[in-house]
């Protein structure tokens, strides 16, 4: 079967207010977080921590930051787009780049933005590939013993944390960005998915059901001191480190609503910051302020 993919970068695209939400926010600086929210459609927002209102980016799932702060990889469909990260509303053109077509999940970049990991079917079995964006050519990393879902690029780049199945488990691996080493990290009977490298690249945030209920947890990077952050009868996921490594941003249905939270980093302080009619999850810190992009 021959596999096909459109790549799509987006050059730029009319930014709304989204005025059903609702942000709680206290006294911070150079805060900006990317997440999804919606109903039957789900769009991608920036949520600038010193304002009130969220800022409709473009429909679609699972943003990604780009190392710079400029642009945000997501997916829409089956399809990766990358568009810029602007805080104001804007309208320009698009661009399409076609490479190859197949499904994709999470996108993931390298710290030095020239690549994207993300997981596919592109080989005619889910894997984890590399994209690199100057010549949009894949490197298959793992192979058929695995099925992996979302990534993270470690801030030395030259390890990628990913969650996967294999022989019906769910558990966290590190591999080389060459695909010579594979080194699992967890091994529990529980599920343990979406791991998130703290800015040091010391430790790895991540969610699990390993004590029955999901729950955030972090550990060494090497996969040792394994530690429970939250304890809540909702469901916690999708933790993503701020830039500072002081605080961690999360998804939690704890409101009977799925919201947007933060805490510090050892799990206290739990303050939530969206309090939108519809769903809100997915959050992704910005890592920086862009140079080239002003409010």
């Amino acid at each position: 079967m021959k596999w096909r993919c459109l790549i799509t970068l987006t050059i730029g695209a009319a930014i709304l207010f989204q005025s059903e939400a609702k942000v709680t926010s206290g006294v911070y600086t150079n805060d900006v977080i990317a997440y999804i929210s919606g109903g039957l459609e789900i769009n991608i927002y920036l949520l600038d921590l010193d304002h009130d209102e969220p800022i409709k980016l473009a429909h679609g799932l699972a943003p990604a930051w780009s190392p710079d702060g400029c642009n945000i990889a997501y997916r829409s469909g089956t399809d990766i787009y990358i568009i810029p990260a602007r805080l104001s509303a804007a309208n320009s053109p698009t661009q399409r780049i076609e490479a190859i077509q197949t499904d994709y999940e999470d996108p993931s970049w390298s710290p030095d933005g020239t690549n994207l990991a993300l997981s596919s079917g592109r080989e005619g079995y889910w894997g984890l590939d590399i994209l690199h964006l100057k010549d949009m050519s894949f490197l298959r990393v793992t192979d058929a013993t695995l099925h992996p879902f979302s990534s993270d690029w470690s801030p030395a780049g030259d390890l990628i944390a990913f969650d996967a199945k294999k022989d019906d488990n769910f558990d966290i691996f590190t591999i080389t960005v060459d695909g010579s080493e594979l080194h699992p990290l967890t091994n529990d009977p529980g599920k343990d998915l979406e791991p998130d490298w703290s800015p040091d690249g010391n430790q790895i945030a991540f969610s699990s059901d390993r004590d029955g209920n999901w729950e955030l947890y972090v550990m060494n990077a090497d996969g040792s001191h394994v530690r429970r952050l939250t304890f809540n009868e909702g469901t916690d996921a999708k933790p993503d480190w701020s830039p500072d490594g002081k605080r961690i941003t999360f998804s939690s249905s704890r409101s009977g609503v799925w919201q947007i939270y933060i805490m510090d980093a050892d799990g206290s302080h739990v303050r939530q910051i969206t309090d939108a009619f519809v769903t809100s999850q997915s959050p992704q810190w910005r890592p920086m302020p862009c140079p080239t992009i002003v409010r």
